[in-house]
């Protein structure tokens, strides 16, 4: 089953990386047509938004396998081990529910925007919007990754990525 998420984690890595560098390369070729030429590509700036906008919510996965998104832990580490221990199954469950919420609700407005094209690319709007229900699904996949991890007693490993 490790296999199984590390591989997920790779592949969602490639993606956001290979993403990252199509996104900067549209941007900068964008930014020297307009400076050059005065000229822009029109489907340039719309493609990198929705790039962008994959990019994020596929590599906030990613961060919620490591659990190192940011947030301030000065109470919560005041407090007992075992109150630490309920106080973060009861967030990750509350994540679950809204990661849940999340994926019922970009799936709902992917079939509510069939037929609706984006203004540049002429694509539909589907298309972009299927970031949200991926992105949310890989973060659910990821979390009960690491509620699984953190049930069986193993720590996090940093060397994988």
């Amino acid at each position: 089953m490790k296999s199984l998420f590390d591989g997920i984690n790779r592949i969602v890595l490639l993606i956001v990386y290979a993403g990252f560098i199509i996104s900067f390369s549209i941007i900068s070729v964008q930014v020297g047509l307009r400076y050059l030429l005065s000229y822009g590509l029109v489907w340039g700036e719309e493609l990198a938004r929705y790039l962008n906008i994959f990019i994020v919510l596929l590599g906030a996965s990613v961060v919620v396998l490591e659990d190192v998104h940011p947030r301030i832990e000065t109470i919560f580490e005041m407090l007992p081990q075992k109150a630490q221990r309920v106080i973060g199954l009861l967030f990750n469950f509350l994540i679950m529910v809204l990661l849940v919420f999340i994926i019922q609700q970009g799936i709902s407005l992917c079939i509510f925007s069939w037929d609706d094209y984006t203004s540049a690319m002429r694509i539909r709007w589907t298309f972009p919007y299927l970031s949200i229900p991926i992105g949310g699904g890989l973060m659910l996949i990821q979390l009960l990754n690491r509620w699984m991890r953190d049930a069986a007693g193993r720590k996090r490993d940093n060397s994988s990525s």
